[in-house]
């Protein structure tokens, strides 16, 4: 097939599929997951997977020439009340937008997620007869992006 006959991917088309895998409703309040940084009609090509947006991390994706980052943990917890380039914050936020890097966070949404990071961790320790310690915050939670990918 035509490369140019493929649809773009877009941030938005990635963040759907993060939703799936964990919607952000399973987010504790105090959280800040979703998009932190970019625009969500930005196009994709290329995405890394990082624990934290480091100012390392972004400066080497934007580099690599990457378009999204996902991260467990959010650059953002609290509402910015400026945005000061003189601050870590800061300078991830420019070094991003200068490299036109998107980052997207899926933090305490992802701990919570059927077979998300809980989960993961459970089993590779051995347990195997997982019962959440708080109960899901909607009746019925499945997801399974894999098969839209």
């Amino acid at each position: 097939m035509d490369p140019k006959e493929l649809s773009q991917v877009c941030v938005s088309d990635i963040a759907a599929l993060m939703e799936k895998v964990a919607p952000s409703f399973l987010a504790e309040s105090w959280d800040n997951c979703g998009l932190q940084v970019g625009a969500s009609n930005w196009p994709i090509r290329k995405v890394w997977v990082a624990l934290d947006p480091l100012l390392s991390v972004v400066t080497a994706a934007a580099g690599q020439e990457v378009d999204l980052i996902i991260t467990h943990h959010p650059l953002i917890f609290k509402p910015l009340r400026k945005i000061d380039l003189d601050t870590a914050e800061g300078k991830v936020i420019a070094t991003a937008l200068k490299g036109r890097v998107a980052l997207y966070a899926a933090h305490t949404n992802l701990d919570s997620a059927s077979d998300g990071i809980n989960d993961v961790l459970a089993r590779k320790i051995g347990l195997d007869e997982l019962v959440p310690l708080v109960p899901a915050k909607q009746t019925e939670i499945h997801t399974d992006a894999t098969a839209e990918i």
